[in-house]
């Protein structure tokens, strides 16, 4: 365990609670994992309908994935109680399982390069999100995301 790493969770906040999150995660050592597309959309469709799925409660509202990682807002809404609940991080945990198995196997079918290790960072990052404005800002920043880097790269190309 890695006794130095800031913990960026909310005192006194229940994870399980209803309400929206803003979820980055990101790959090891910022590899372009993501890169190799369509196989890597698939394992995304996979990973996040399994979500979707095994927990009702939650609902994947915008996301996007970019080479070397990912953001999502992933919305917990209902009125079961919350001991039937798995927390955010169990969830995200659950998540991140579900991309590197299916990533495994599109490894061994040839569809994807081998990697060697991991996948993931450890942990991952996560903002709740307050009110509706501030869930159109998240929206936007996500749905911008690539633009942003197409220009970033466009400006290391005149470098």
């Amino acid at each position: 365990m890695d006794h130095h790493r800031k913990d960026l969770r909310l005192k006194n906040y229940d994870y399980r609670w209803n309400g929206a999150y803003f979820i980055t995660i990101t790959c090891q050592g910022r590899e372009p994992f993501f890169a190799y597309s369509p196989p890597v959309q698939e394992i995304f469709q996979f990973a996040f309908a399994s979500i979707e799925k095994k927990y009702p409660y939650c609902q994947v509202l915008e996301k996007v994935i970019m080479p070397d990682h990912l953001h999502f807002i992933l919305l917990f809404s209902g009125d079961d109680s919350l001991e039937e609940r798995k927390s955010l991080s169990t969830i995200i945990q659950e998540f991140k399982s579900l991309v590197t198995r299916a990533f495994i196997e599109k490894v061994k079918a040839g569809q994807l390069p081998a990697f060697h290790e991991k996948i993931w960072q450890k942990g991952f990052y996560e903002h709740v999100i307050r009110g509706e404005e501030e869930v159109y800002q998240v929206r936007k920043y996500i749905q911008e995301n690539p633009l942003k880097l197409a220009l970033l790269q466009e400006e290391w190309k005149k470098k």
